[in-house]
């Protein structure tokens, strides 16, 4: 394994560090699995994961199907930004699939991760940045259907995260990876999630300067033939926004940004709530969907200066027969 990670795989390096046979339960176990990006002077892996459990699923060999369960331990992914190629790390297009049935050579009927986190870096501007997700907690289940579900998404999952160490993320969803394209129906939230929490990003990147604020959000897709349909609700309470950049260019855009902090919080204290809350439908092709900015501007307004145009949560609307209603598609595959 070790060779293949090294020699084998075009724009990583890796390693595990062991492994170890516990042939009484069919599994085995690789402690220390590491994968770097090559030709970069980052210190800190793309990938870490502390164990990699891989064990035969003995559910699904009693109904007839040899498949893993795969768990996940604190599994780590850093990615780094910089204005220098040398100090990036991202996701790069690398055959995955290939690394993948490497270090697990079995199909799947569980994939389980405990205490993952996922970080954006980027430790060369003045206030060091480091966004992350962690507490990650996965499970999905039935991913190869042994248990012969007749459904069109018989696999199910459930996620649960902690951004910036306040807040909640939680998600669900059924999908069916057997076919091309993945069919699913998903839905994700996050509240209450502090927005000071992100102002070293936004400063940098803005530039925008939170002062205070909390951040909701809602989001259903579904996908079928490779089609999609859903909403994205971004949701801002109790918001304070300023703009603010570490380096002042007075450029238009500089100047832009401070110009519409100012609106925004011009409306915002001109009302009786200080609440920002806009739905973005999102409809099209899976690998190109399209967000439709202006139906979202007008439920932002009407949302702010009219009755409510949305409910603040999931609305349950979305699902495969959403997908059909808008481009007459068949829910069933041939």
């Amino acid at each position: 394994m070790n060779d293949y990670l090294v020699n084998d795989v075009k724009h990583y390096t890796g390693r595990v560090e062991d492994v170890d046979l516990a042939l009484w339960r069919g599994a085995y176990l690789i402690e220390g699995f590491y994968l770097n990006k090559k030709n970069t002077n980052i210190k800190i892996p793309f990938i870490e994961i502390d164990t990699i459990d891989i064990s035969i699923s003995w559910r699904a060999l009693f109904r007839g199907m040899f498949l893993a369960d795969l768990i996940l331990s604190e599994p780590k992914v850093n990615f780094v930004d910089s204005k220098r190629n040398k100090n990036k790390q991202s996701v790069e297009d690398e055959n995955w699939k290939d690394i993948l049935n490497e270090v697990v050579p079995f199909n799947l009927e569980t994939l389980v991760i405990t205490k993952g986190e996922i970080h954006f870096i980027n430790n060369e501007i003045k206030v060091p940045i480091d966004i992350y997700f962690k507490h990650i907690e996965l499970k999905a289940q039935n991913i190869h259907n042994s248990k012969k579900q007749n459904s069109a998404l018989f696999s199910r999952y459930e996620l649960s995260a902690t951004p910036q160490n306040h807040g909640e993320l939680y998600s669900k969803g059924t999908f069916n990876i057997l076919v091309e394209p993945p069919d699913f129906d998903i839905n994700l939230k996050i509240e209450q999630m502090k927005l000071t929490q992100l102002n070293a990003f936004l400063k940098a990147y803005g530039p925008i300067d939170l002062t205070s604020g909390e951040f909701d959000f809602y989001m259903e897709m579904a996908s079928r033939n490779g089609k999609i349909a859903g909403y994205l609700k971004p949701v801002f309470k109790n918001m304070d926004v300023r703009a603010g950049r570490e380096e002042k260019d007075n450029s238009f855009k500089e100047t832009s940004f401070e110009v519409i902090t100012a609106l925004v919080n011009v409306i915002l204290k001109n009302r009786n709530t200080k609440l920002l809350a806009a739905e973005f439908p999102i409809e099209g092709d899976l690998k190109n969907p399209e967000v439709n900015i202006w139906k979202g501007i007008r439920s932002l307004i009407a949302n702010h200066f009219g009755k409510p145009a949305f409910k603040l949560k999931i609305d349950n609307t979305i699902n495969l027969k959403s997908v059909k209603e808008e481009y007459g598609i068949k829910t069933e595959r041939p």
